[in-house]
């Protein structure tokens, strides 16, 4: 059985540790495609250097910190039991292409450097307060539940949002209701582009390919 990862800094595939004793990434910078820590047999705590997960990433409910985790390129969900998670601290991470599901996380109070949500990003029931520099949402936005009064830095959502009554209020002047689907939806820049995606990948993938020649 693994226990320890040693000096590994790059997988290019998939990785899952449902069977191993690691609880500490250590020095694993790059998983090019999906990673899942759910279910093994020693929780994994701590992400190490982790930068990059190309693909998904499915954490134990155990995981406190994405440390040093800037870009996932698929869905971010933390744990199948809400009641269990433990998250305070999103680290570093800028970046999910996919979505994003914090419903019910009660530890976590700010969303840091997060800029880009590609998918679905879910904050209902959850006690952080603001949005911040989350700039742009591809799909809904789920509100109903927490303590979110500030809609920071965003731009865009390409999806309905899902809102307490109070929150509709607040946010009145941003968003608008569609009779006819009976929902809210944000009232978009129309001119905004983010192109932090494509500047992220180029530069992060640039700098290890050529440290490294994978």
């Amino acid at each position: 059985m693994l226990e320890d990862l040693g000096e590994l800094r790059i997988i290019v595939g998939n990785v899952e540790f449902r069977k191993s004793k690691i609880s500490d990434l250590k020095n694993l910078e790059y998983v090019g495609g999906d990673l899942s820590t759910f279910g093994s047999d020693n929780k994994v705590t701590n992400l190490g250097k982790l930068k990059y997960v190309g693909g998904f990433f499915y954490a134990d409910e155990e995981l406190k910190s994405l440390s040093n985790l800037e870009y996932v390129g698929g869905d971010l969900f933390i744990a199948l039991n809400i009641n269990k998670r433990k998250l305070e601290d999103l680290g570093k991470l800028r970046i999910v292409r996919g979505s994003l599901d914090l419903h019910g996380v009660s530890h976590l109070r700010s969303l840091n450097n997060l800029e880009y949500v590609g998918g679905y990003f879910d904050v209902s029931n959850s006690k952080i307060a603001s949005l911040g520099k989350v700039e742009y949402i591809g799909g809904g936005l789920f509100l109903k539940g927490s303590t979110i009064k500030d809609l920071g830095n965003l731009k865009y959502v390409g999806g309905r949002i899902v809102l307490d009554e109070e929150q509709a209020k607040l946010f009145a002047d941003k968003i608008r209701y569609d009779e006819a689907s009976d929902s809210y939806f944000f009232n978009n820049d129309t001119n905004y582009i983010y192109s932090g995606i494509d500047d992220y990948k180029t530069d992060f993938i640039e700098a290890l390919e050529e440290e490294n020649s994978f």
